[in-house]
């Protein structure tokens, strides 16, 4: 870690009197590269450039990618050598990642697969700036027409990367005092990345790599039946294996809102992200 970013890191804790429990953060910091969010391009930002929204730059042959016919939203791309280099994140140093979503399944069913999709373009010298499908119309009743298919684009902005520090929602083994949480709370908010790739998720709801351990294995998460299942025990003993790859907050410069003001987490396993296999990813979508 280089040590002008610890050093902001150390100056947060400062500034919101947790000297005490310095030691004890720096242990469960996990780096992250947080992506800021420029303000609303009005012009086709340049070809690869990491970006929210607008249209994906895709190689000549890429195909829109879709779920029951119905075509996804692009979300995202994340041009890799645009990155700085972090412990552990398993990336290639070249290539885009690009993420879309249906902004219709939540996650917590297995049936959800395919409402979201995660493609990685190892060559970028020949991408293309890739135009949605056209909209599909069905006739209806009595000679009325509706548009069943049409793509939802966000307004697009740029994301440059920077590196922070980031910490769990709960510390593990310490206990707070009401002041300490408040002023933890507090911290949590000042680290900021709202967008990130990697380190510790920002939650709304609750923790998610038992979540995506259980209904990537069949069980359902949207009550208490997966959890209840016989063989959840057994699964939870993986959980630990899943990452955060990608945090994308509502974000008012793409005129993105998830829920009400929500978070996508797209999340992979250890060894599915050394190999590569994105089409292992798993999103949950949580909102207030």
């Amino acid at each position: 870690m280089p040590e002008k970013y610890q050093e902001k890191f150390e100056s947060l804790i400062a500034k919101n009197d947790l000297h005490s429990l310095k030691e004890a953060m720096l242990l469960q910091a996990k780096q992250a590269v947080a992506l800021i969010a420029g303000d609303k391009s009005k012009v086709a930002l340049p070809l690869g450039q990491s970006k929210l929204g607008g249209r994906p730059d895709t190689p000549p042959d890429f195909n829109w990618p879709t779920k029951d016919d119905k075509p996804l939203s692009f979300i995202a791309q994340i041009n890799l050598s645009e990155l700085p280099a972090i412990e552990s994140s398993q990336l290639p140093t070249h290539g885009l990642l690009s993420f879309f979503y249906n902004n219709e399944v939540w996650g917590f069913d297995p049936k959800d697969k395919g409402g979201f999709q995660v493609f990685y373009f190892a060559e970028v010298n020949h991408l293309r700036q890739l135009l949605p499908p056209p909209a599909v119309v069905e006739k209806k009743f009595f000679g009325m027409f509706s548009k069943s298919t049409a793509v939802h684009e966000f307004a697009t902005c740029s994301l440059t990367p920077e590196i922070i520090l980031t910490l769990p929602y709960n510390l593990d083994g310490i206990e707070l005092s009401d002041e300490q949480s408040s002023n933890y709370c507090n911290l949590l908010d000042d680290i900021g990345g709202q967008h990130r790739l990697f380190g510790h998720p920002v939650l709304v709801q609750n923790e998610m790599e038992l979540e995506c351990e259980l209904v990537t294995n069949g069980l359902y998460c949207g009550d208490a039946t997966g959890y209840k299942d016989p063989r959840a025990a057994e699964l939870e003993k993986n959980c630990h294996h899943w990452k955060l790859l990608l945090q994308i907050n509502s974000e008012d410069n793409a005129d993105m809102m998830w829920g009400d003001l929500g978070m996508l987490y797209f999340w992979i396993k250890e060894e599915d992200l050394a190999a590569l296999r994105f089409d292992k990813c798993w999103m949950i979508s949580q909102c207030h």
